[in-house]
């Protein structure tokens, strides 16, 4: 087992040609640079006020966190105007970016409290013959320049399309019928262009108070094709994006749905509920059979703690906001964070990431996180890091050795609220799309 003392990875712009991970952990937020960047992360663009900006990585393997770092000649100190970089979503080679400002400054040049760009990041290919280099690509603004971020997501297709889509509200429920209308904003990369549809929510007979009472925690793309909008809570609107008017279909969690619109006793179920999806060796996820869930797996937490290594290492808490390893769905990384409420509990106060093989039932790493600095349990999954590598990957067995989009075949679910936790595959693999 592999025990590190992470604060945060180190950038490095001298490293090898095969120094980057398959996969990373991208924290949520990042307030800025230090040090030198990583060169061959780095991408430039303008703002909309045409402020040049760059943004480049600092990438660790998982159970370290990696960033985003944000760039920018006289970038204010953050106790004049406070200005972060937001990842928001990722697929494949591709990172959609939220640059926040809050404040007004030299900087942005304007009396708005508040201003957001949103840029995608795409890493291109250090393998390709000819090389392509990162680039960014500032997009056009919306409406009131605000995304939701639990609402967002992010959809690569090949090297030149890409689409943005944000399921923003819902806008009626019917008028004395059993229909749930829901506003779908989207963004295609052939036209470039914010278009606003207004659908209906399809969903099973007796699920009209299930869907109503929907709030979006995350997006998550499953293949090249489709998006999965999830409330821990209850369930999953999904559909087929590529689609020129989108359905959007409801499919039900293997939970007791909570049908009211208040979160305040429960919070939004992220902490011990995850859906994931992961590139676990299937060919292909049969959407129009996503009808079901099927349990393979439950593991109690006695047996997580009886683990060699755990005793000593991790604190004996139940473990939360679990995510699927995208390459081995075997794997699980979880958070482990021991609070002053937690009377009787061996360990510190410190927060450790750990990652868990559930086939071996192997604990194969711990990263521990200093309590002092500030630390976010929300994380986007990403491949894009494995773009940088100037050689193919190596072969992964089971699978084809070719490198990895982002063109997920499996979604699955995990739930932690038990004193254990269960994992479930959707649908039936068994297809093509």
């Amino acid at each position: 087992m592999e025990t590190r003392a992470d604060h945060l990875p180190s950038p490095n712009p001298s490293a090898p040609a095969a120094a980057y991970p398959r996969w990373v952990l991208l924290g949520e937020y990042f307030f800025g640079g230090r040090g030198d960047p990583d060169t061959k992360t780095v991408a430039h663009a303008r703002t909309a006020k045409g402020r040049p900006i760059s943004i480049s990585f600092v990438l660790a393997a998982p159970t370290a966190v990696s960033r985003l770092r944000l760039d920018s000649p006289g970038l204010p100190l953050p106790d004049v105007v406070d200005v972060r970089s937001h990842a928001i979503a990722a697929h494949g080679d591709s990172v959609l970016v939220k640059i926040e400002t809050n404040g007004s400054s030299s900087w942005d040049d304007d009396d708005d409290w508040i201003m957001s760009d949103y840029f995608i990041y795409c890493a291109g290919d250090a393998a390709a013959d000819p090389t392509r280099p990162p680039s960014l690509s500032l997009l056009p603004l919306k409406g009131k320049r605000y995304m939701d971020v639990h609402g967002t997501a992010l959809l690569r297709r090949g090297q030149d399309e890409v689409l943005v889509a944000a399921l923003d509200s819902w806008v009626k429920k019917g008028e004395g019928s059993q229909q749930v209308v829901a506003e779908l904003c989207l963004l295609r990369s052939h036209d470039w262009e914010w278009e606003l549809k207004q659908l209906p929510v399809i969903h099973d007979e007796g699920k009209r108070e299930e869907v109503s009472s929907w709030q979006t925690d995350r997006v998550i793309p499953v293949g090249d094709r489709f998006f999965l909008w999830v409330d821990y809570l209850r369930g999953i609107i999904w559909s087929d994006m590529w689609q020129e008017t989108p359905e959007l279909r409801y499919l039900s969690l293997p939970v007791e749905p909570e049908l009211c619109t208040s979160r305040s006793d429960q919070g939004d179920g992220s902490s011990y509920r995850s859906v994931c999806p992961t590139d676990g060796g299937r060919a292909a996820l049969r959407m129009d059979d996503m009808t079901t869930w099927d349990k393979v797996g439950v593991v109690d937490c006695q047996e997580l703690w009886s683990l060699p290594g755990y005793h000593g290492v991790v604190p004996r808490i139940r473990p939360t906001y679990p995510t699927v390893n995208l390459h081995d769905p075997d794997v699980l990384c979880f958070v482990v964070h021991k609070t002053t409420y937690d009377k009787g509990v061996d360990g510190d106060l410190g927060t450790r990431l750990i990652e868990l093989d559930t086939r071996r039932m192997e604990l194969r790493s711990v990263c521990y996180y200093d309590p002092k600095l500030y630390f976010c349990s929300h994380f986007v999954a990403s491949v894009v890091s494995q773009y940088f590598d100037a050689s193919p990957p190596l072969p992964c067995p089971g699978k084809t050795n070719r490198r990895s989009s982002g063109r997920t075949g499996q979604a699955i679910e995990i739930d932690l609220s038990k004193g254990g936790f269960a994992r479930r595959d959707v649908g039936d693999a068994a297809g093509d799309t």
